[in-house]
């Protein structure tokens, strides 16, 4: 579906080592990375269609609070061109104009700029 994009998350991964990105494989691709003074949170899970959902971030809320979670998910969005945040109450995530998921390639094709969004 996305040509070459196991190579490119591996690259993805080793490139956010220095930013401290972990992963851990599954059912999908969980990919967790530092925010503020907590350990690595669930930024990104990644399902083997290639959609991308960035709402698991809430599960952290209460350690981390929401404005530095929204925040995080804000600089996310402005990293990957069209992009923007749902207005879900709860949950927030990333995605595209008219209710489009975020992809794989949509995370890889800006990877350089939303891994320096919040690390």
């Amino acid at each position: 579906m996305y040509p070459h994009a196991s190579k490119r998350v591996k690259a993805l991964i080793r490139a956010g080592a220095d930013v401290g990105l972990h992963y851990d494989v599954k059912k999908t691709l969980i990919v967790r990375l530092p925010v503020g003074t907590e350990g690595p949170i669930n930024v990104l899970i990644v399902y083997a269609n290639g959609n991308v959902d960035t709402s698991y971030v809430w599960w952290q809320s209460e350690q981390l609070g929401s404005e530095a979670l929204l925040r995080l998910q804000r600089d996310m969005a402005a990293a990957i061109p069209d992009a923007v945040v749902t207005s879900a109450a709860k949950m927030p995530a990333v995605g595209m104009p008219h209710r489009r998921p975020l992809t794989i390639q949509h995370v890889l094709d800006h990877a350089d700029a939303w891994l320096e969004a919040d690390a």
